[in-house]
């Protein structure tokens, strides 16, 4: 697993993310009023990067080997561990300014972390060897617009601001990440039942394509 994890693991990338995030979380503290949608910045970045340490760029050749999606899955967790170390430290770092609500800041980002692992997993697991790119480029400027307007901040309070419905937001954020833990558990079976219309290409985010081709596995 040590090769497979040095290796496969975008060790740098992953180091930029954390750093950045506690650079923004850093700069969210020297006026918490004015720069608090920085916190929902920090927040995307964390997804994010969890989402680009699960991309399989060889996947061509590594799809085709009797290492199963779940293994190398619980290979990458040491990534997601970098970038969430990175965000408890930038979450303990300002909790003072954070208005009394750390321990939920704090919860948006491992639930963020948890819904980005089930996105890309179940994606690896369809045939997509590279989806976490696609999911960072898209959810970071989602987030960042999201933080900064705000839509329907009453009814939907993902990002609330300082003085908004945190009680709720915790809620809603445990809601999903239950989803995406149910979710990520389904990707990890390499399940057979999958419709073939759901698979990007039976050759590629698991060996149960060329298991059913007769093929057997290098």
């Amino acid at each position: 697993m040590g090769t497979y994890l040095a290796r496969a693991v975008p060790w740098p990338l992953l180091l930029a993310v954390s750093g950045l995030v506690l650079l923004v979380v850093r700069v969210l503290q020297l006026d918490p009023w004015t720069l608090w949608p920085l916190q929902g910045v920090a927040v995307g970045l964390v997804a994010g990067g969890v989402g680009w340490c699960l991309d399989e760029t060889c996947a061509d050749v590594v799809d085709t080997l009797p290492r199963p999606l779940a293994w190398r899955t619980l290979a990458r967790l040491a990534g997601v561990g970098l970038v969430l170390a990175g965000w408890s430290l930038a979450v303990w770092w300002a909790r003072d300014g954070l208005f009394g609500h750390a321990r939920a800041v704090w919860w948006q980002g491992v639930a963020a972390a948890l819904i980005a692992l089930a996105a890309v997993t179940w994606a690896r697991a369809v045939g997509h060897p590279t989806p976490g790119r696609v999911w960072a480029v898209t959810i970071v400027p989602g987030v960042t617009v999201w933080s900064v307007v705000r839509p329907a901040a009453d009814r939907l309070p993902l990002l609330p601001y300082a003085d908004g419905r945190w009680e709720a937001s915790v809620v809603l954020w445990t809601a999903l990440a239950g989803s995406a833990l149910a979710v990520l558990v389904l990707g990890l079976l390499d399940a057979r039942w999958w419709p073939a219309h759901w698979r990007a290409g039976d050759h590629r985010g698991s060996t149960r394509g060329i298991r059913r081709r007769g093929r057997a596995p290098a």
